[in-house]
């Protein structure tokens, strides 16, 4: 039997198993979340200790700002000038905050994140729910508006672009499953200006999504999507949009540039 194309595209650090799993993400936490997506009272299973938790937003944040850092300039300089680096700060901070087993301080990290979400999305126009799954190396490089849910899930060094929209979306039931769900984004993925993205799709790995591209199904490794409704275009993927501090030696990244150049060669 063949594998399911729609699986492969879903990146080994967010398969948590299966793709099932991934996709029925937003089945789980309605039970788990109110009407504004916030967590209910009850203790997140499997919480990490708050040290644990703080130490891991940080070096993600860490790895936020070296994407700012290809040009020679300094953490501090680009902390201050880049309003994505101030989303991402805001973002990092509340992160653990708002997943502490400690029931007080789960509601109160809640409670002051929506003003602080609010003061970036006002002065930064980026829009970063500390309930949403984003692993380190995010780019957003200039002022939004760029509205992420929060339930959306983003992997490693992935670029956002002014104008992003990553929400849910879908109605009704397919084989007793409900259709309504969000985003999950894979490693390196690029998101061109003023994509939107909805719906419960996978976007794989090395992905490169064009300029006001309409996302409503889910897209393979390395593809390249452009248009309304958006449809493949290409495979070349999303490696020269996608750049980082230590790309020449990623294991992961090498490996997905050797099969892209071998589905190329393929197709000649």
């Amino acid at each position: 039997m063949g594998d399911d194309p729609a699986r492969s595209a879903v990146p080994e650090v967010l398969r948590g198993g299966s793709l099932e799993l991934a996709m029925r993400r937003n089945d789980g936490d309605s039970k788990r979340t109110g009407g504004d997506g916030f967590p209910r009272s009850s203790a997140p299973a499997a919480a990490p200790r708050l040290g644990d938790a703080c130490a891991g937003a940080w070096k993600c944040f860490l790895e936020d700002v070296d994407r700012y850092r290809l040009r020679p300039r300094s953490r501090a300089a680009v902390i201050v000038l880049s309003q994505g680096l101030w989303a991402s700060a805001v973002y990092r901070f509340f992160y653990p905050l708002v997943r502490a087993r400690a029931a007080w301080l789960r509601r109160a990290a809640h409670f002051v994140s929506v003003f602080a979400v609010k003061a970036i999305e006002v002065l930064a126009g980026i829009s970063l729910p500390p309930e949403a799954e984003i692993e380190g190396g995010l780019y957003i490089g200039h002022f939004g508006h760029v509205i992420v849910n929060p339930r959306a899930r983003i992997g490693r060094n992935c670029n956002l672009s002014p104008g992003v929209v990553i929400g849910s979306g879908g109605r009704g039931e397919d084989e007793g499953r409900p259709r309504e769900g969000v985003p999950v984004l894979g490693n390196r993925v690029y998101v061109g200006p003023g994509a939107v993205l909805f719906g419960p799709i996978v976007v794989g790995d090395d992905a490169a999504i064009g300029a006001n591209a309409v996302v409503t199904k889910s897209i393979p490794e390395r593809a390249v999507v452009a248009g309304v409704p958006a449809r493949v275009t290409g495979h070349r993927g999303s490696f020269l949009y996608v750049q980082y501090l230590g790309m020449e030696n990623d294991a992961e990244r090498l490996r997905s540039l050797r099969a892209a150049d071998g589905q190329r060669q393929e197709a000649r």
